[in-house]
């Protein structure tokens, strides 16, 4: 059974398609795998609702790798996130909610198990993607945990925050930057997430996803700082605040596009007391060069430690 779920209140499911590859059936159980694939939402939810619960138990990790019971095996991995594809495929929101709860119960099974990089990815990269499409979803509720899942999926050790960086900043060439103008509100749930991502993990060159360089180069390439719609110029600009204060005065060389009135909007909003302190400096006031200077590292420093605290 599954707490919450009154089986007699369910429909009966219809018999078991032909093409079920890749879907566990020996764990799920028949009965189970036909309530997926079932024109009843209520029947296909609580299927998911089941999977969860089994990823979450013992039987999800039984001839794991290597043979241990503690781990469980690659074709397990891969088979529950066919599972968790077919949920996040699904027109009815209540499903693809609960698709999305069975993918983080997945990831948390397999950072628990010591199991790390492509031989989780590999399986669930698919599934990330759907996720992210789902930000351009109708629902408000649907939009909001696909940006919840995500950035639970950076936290995961099995994926980790360069990994779903490096999922949400493709565009896709030329189609995805037109995209990008016709579609602004995924762009602006992308850009808010990337920069959730900067604030709470910082940049660092030579990670995969987190950069500045790839980050900046995302704002860019989906047209951020001068994007037609209010939302998106906002998140761009939430990205490049978050770049500034962990890189400092190297982030202005990728901001050779803004107008003279942003990139001092830009600077207003990095270092704006930084800004006054060099200005008393230059008219004689202050301490020196050296002292504004590094009064405004203190600041800056100061900001970053209270984002770190309340994030």
């Amino acid at each position: 059974g599954v707490p919450g779920v009154n089986v007699q209140n369910l429909p009966e499911p219809p018999p078991l398609p032909s093409n079920v590859d890749g879907i566990p059936i020996d764990v799920l159980g028949e009965y189970v795998t036909r309530c997926l694939y079932s024109p009843s939402w209520s029947l296909r939810e609580a299927a998911l609702a089941k999977a969860t619960q089994i990823v979450d138990s013992d039987d999800f990790h039984v001839g794991g790798v290597g043979g241990s019971d503690q781990t469980p095996s690659h074709q397990r991995i891969k088979e529950f996130a066919n599972v968790v594809s077919v949920g996040l495929g699904d027109k009815i929101s209540q499903v693809a909610l609960t698709s999305m709860s069975l993918l983080l119960s997945l990831l948390t099974s397999c950072s628990a198990s010591g199991l790390r990089g492509p031989a989780v990815t590999q399986h669930v990269d698919p599934c990330l993607t759907s996720v992210l499409s789902r930000l351009s979803d109708a629902s408000g509720k649907v939009r909001g945990e696909a940006l919840a899942t995500l950035t639970a999926a950076a936290d995961e050790g099995c994926v980790g925050p360069n990994h779903v960086a490096g999922i949400v900043m493709k565009v896709g060439g030329e189609k995805g930057k037109r995209d990008a103008n016709r579609k602004p509100r995924p762009i602006a749930g992308r850009l808010g997430l990337v920069g959730d991502l900067v604030v709470r993990y910082g940049v660092r060159e030579g990670w995969g996803g987190l950069n500045a360089g790839g980050v900046m180069g995302f704002v860019k390439d989906v047209g951020g700082f001068g994007h037609t719609n209010f939302e998106v110029r906002m998140a761009a600009r939430e990205v490049t605040v978050a770049v500034g204060r962990r890189i400092g005065r190297d982030v202005e060389k990728y901001l050779g596009s803004l107008r003279p009135k942003q990139m001092e909007e830009y600077r207003e909003a990095m270092w704006g007391e930084e800004e006054e302190e060099e200005e008393e400096v230059e008219a004689g006031g202050g301490g020196g060069e050296e002292g504004g200077r590094k009064g405004g590292v203190r600041e800056v420093e100061r900001r970053e430690v209270g984002s770190r605290g309340r994030g």
